[in-house]
C-alpha cells in the first residue's frame, strides 16, 4: 500500500512543479525574458523595436569577449560601437540603455531607450541612441549612469550579450561645427565665423576648437593647425597669400570629463583671397559640399 501512495504522491509533485515553470518566457544566459509581443513586468518588447526589454531585476554578466564604445553629443543622442570577436549568427542585434537611478526617482517617465544594431565592418555594429525628440533637448545631466545592454537573436531565441555602465558626460563627441563662412576677406587676410549645435549649458563654456588650413590643391596631411582654448566662434586668419584659394575645416572638443575627445571636422570651406592688384574688391569664397 505505501508504494501506490509514494507513487501518487510523486505524480503530484511533478504536475506542480510543471505548473510552476512560466510557459511565456524564455530562458537567456541565466535571465528570463519574455517573449516578443508580450509586455509583463521585467520584460517585453519595446514598441518600434524587435527587441526585448532588459529586466531590472536580474543580474547580467558578460557571455562572450565584446566590448561597446559609447559617446555623448551632450544633449539628447548617445552613439555606440558594439565589437564582438567571436563568430556571430545573430539575425537582429539591439542596444538597450536603462537609467536605474532614474526609475527610482521619476517611475512614472520613460527612461528606457532602445535602438537596433546596423553592421559597420566585420565584427562591428553601431546604432545611435536617440534620448528625445528634439535634438537640442537636455535628456542627461552630469551625474547621470546609464546601463547598457547589447541582446542579439540567434535561433528565435533572444541572447544577452554583454552589459556596460557608463557615465554619458565622461565620454563626449560634439556635433561637428557647422555654418562656416567668410565675413571680411583682403589680400593676406581674412575673417571667418562658424557654428556649433546641439552643446549643453553644463559645458558650453568648457569648448576649445581647433581649424586647419590647406592650400585648396594639396593634402590635409600638409595643414596648418591653429588651437583656440575657448569658446571663440570665430578665427581671423592672417598673412594669407594673394588671389590665393585655400580651404579651412573646425572641429570642437569639450574640456570636461575622463575621456576627451574631437568632434569629426566639419565640411570644409573654400574661400580666395584678394589680389593684391584689387584691393577694394572682396574676394570670393564657397562652402565645399
Amino acid at each position: 500500500m505505501a508504494a501506490p501512495a509514494l507513487s501518487c504522491c510523486l505524480s503530484l509533485l511533478i504536475l506542480l512543479l510543471l505548473l510552476a515553470i512560466p510557459q511565456t518566457s524564455t530562458a537567456v544566459n541565466g535571465l528570463s525574458i519574455s517573449s516578443p509581443g508580450r509586455n509583463r513586468s521585467g520584460g517585453g518588447t519595446l514598441e518600434g523595436h524587435g527587441c526585448p526589454t532588459a529586466s531590472p531585476t536580474r543580474r547580467i554578466f558578460t557571455a562572450y569577449a565584446s566590448n561597446i564604445t559609447c559617446f555623448y553629443n551632450s544633449r539628447a543622442n548617445v552613439s555606440c560601437i558594439w565589437s564582438h570577436d567571436e563568430g556571430l549568427r545573430a539575425t537582429t542585434c539591439c542596444l538597450h540603455s536603462r537609467q536605474p537611478q532614474r526609475e527610482v526617482l521619476f517611475p512614472t517617465k520613460q527612461w528606457n531607450h532602445t535602438c537596433e544594431l546596423q553592421p559597420v565592418r566585420p565584427g562591428s555594429w553601431a546604432c545611435n541612441l536617440v534620448l528625445g525628440h528634439s535634438p537640442e533637448a537636455q535628456k542627461l545631466t552630469i551625474v547621470d549612469i546609464m546601463k547598457l545592454t547589447v541582446m542579439c537573436s540567434e535561433g528565435g531565441k533572444w541572447r544577452r550579450m554583454m552589459t556596460q555602465d557608463i557615465k554619458p558626460f565622461d565620454y563626449i563627441r560634439l556635433v561637428p561645427p557647422h555654418s562656416l563662412q567668410v565675413v571680411h576677406i583682403e589680400t593676406h587676410r581674412c575673417n571667418i565665423t562658424w557654428t556649433v549645435s546641439q552643446v549643453s549649458h553644463y559645458i558650453q563654456n568648457d569648448v576649445e576648437f581647433e581649424a586647419r588650413l590647406r592650400y585648396a590643391d594639396h593634402s590635409w596631411e600638409d595643414a596648418r593647425l591653429l588651437t583656440l582654448r575657448q569658446n571663440q566662434q570665430w578665427i581671423s586668419l592672417e598673412n594669407l597669400a594673394p588671389s590665393m584659394e585655400y580651404e579651412l575645416q573646425v572641429r570642437a572638443k569639450p574640456r570636461l570629463g575622463s575621456h576627451e575627445v574631437w568632434s569629426h571636422w566639419s565640411q570644409p570651406l573654400a574661400f580666395r583671397t584678394v589680389p593684391a592688384v584689387a584691393l577694394r574688391h572682396m574676394g570670393s569664397y564657397r562652402t565645399r559640399d
